[in-house]
């Protein structure tokens, strides 16, 4: 388990990561050091919890057309 102990940022240097199982939101701002409330806000979401596979967001640039889930 990761536990971000410094300042969060306000978005990573990477736009998305994909869900592994067992990941929620708050293990994934954990591991890229970003606020869980910016995570929510990228993400249109106010739930922690993820499907395996699916897209997270991790900065507020969203592409036009994107994949939302990993082997799509």
């Amino acid at each position: 388990q990761y536990y971000y102990a410094a300042r969060k940022k306000n978005k990573a240097d990477q736009s998305q990561v994909f869900a592994k199982q067992g990941d929620n939101l708050w293990s994934i701002s954990q591991q890229h050091g970003v606020s869980l409330k910016k995570l929510k806000k990228f993400n249109r979401t106010s739930e922690l919890q993820l499907k395996e596979g699916q897209a997270v967001w991790l900065s507020s640039k969203m592409p036009k057309i994107f994949n939302t889930r990993m082997n799509d």
